[in-house]
């Protein structure tokens, strides 16, 4: 239902796009005729699929009650005046359908939060952002479960409806991430940056490290053995290391 719907607002965002870019090179208001006739299109297109697809939705599945999250009809593939056209467009839309299939069928909307619902692992619990290694997929960092990442934050949002502490949707990120840290299911995502920053802090520790004991000792710098190597034992196989100049290069090649 609606595979289509993006490739066509992406056709008409550039359409719409290009007309108030050539308009603006021109020295001229960006409304015009051609311009509010293209976003009229845009929106009769929007309407047309919302009221479509929640339509045959609820003939199809019929359901007894619609769980939802507050959208905000914004994509980052679009440019800011189509999703800002969406956003004032969609919403309303969209709640005056679920009113419409409310008064005529009885089907009930339940709206949850959905606050990191995207991230979170619709059969553990596992909250992280490593569980969404690109868009489309999702795999869980701790119980290996893989699914569409569309399909399990819709699971996510169906077991927040009998959760009393994730399901308010006037809470905020901040409330639902400490609900989350609260029963163990959130960790932070461990990237290169983050592996970085660990290891850097490990080197720092270990060099105060040296230097506190250098200087409980009496001495700084390099300990005194440093860059000794004593010779191996009688008939070792280990070679003896060579001298060094102070340039660090070895007198025999």
């Amino acid at each position: 239902m609606g595979r289509d719907f993006l490739d066509h607002l992406a056709k008409l965002d550039r359409r719409i796009d290009n007309l108030a870019r050539h308009r603006q090179r021109a020295g001229q208001p960006v409304r015009s005729e051609r311009y509010d006739k293209a976003v009229r299109q845009l929106r009769g297109y929007v309407t047309t699929e919302i009221n479509r697809v929640l339509e045959r939705l609820v003939r199809l599945k019929r359901p007894e009650t619609l769980i939802v999250e507050r959208l905000d009809f914004t994509h980052p593939d679009l440019s800011k005046r189509m999703n800002r056209l969406l956003r004032r467009c969609g919403r309303a839309v969209f709640r005056k359908k679920l009113q419409d299939l409310e008064e005529r069928f009885g089907v009930k909307t339940l709206e949850v939060n959905a606050a990191y619902s995207s991230q979170q692992c619709s059969r553990c619990g596992f909250t992280s952002r490593d569980n969404r290694p690109v868009r489309a997929s999702f795999r869980c960092a701790r119980c290996g479960h893989t699914a569409h990442a569309d399909v399990d934050a819709a699971r996510s949002l169906r077991l927040r409806r009998s959760d009393a502490g994730l399901r308010d949707p006037g809470r905020s990120r901040r409330q639902v991430l400490a609900e989350l840290q609260r029963r163990q299911l959130y960790a932070k995502r461990r990237g290169l940056h983050a592996d970085a920053a660990a290891a850097g802090q490990r080197r720092a520790g270990d060099a105060s490290g040296v230097a506190r004991r250098s200087s409980q000792q009496g001495w700084r710098g390099k300990p005194p053995d440093a860059g000794f190597h004593p010779p191996g034992p009688a008939g070792s196989a280990l070679r003896d290391a060579a001298p060094q100049h102070l340039d660090g290069r070895s007198r025999t090649q």
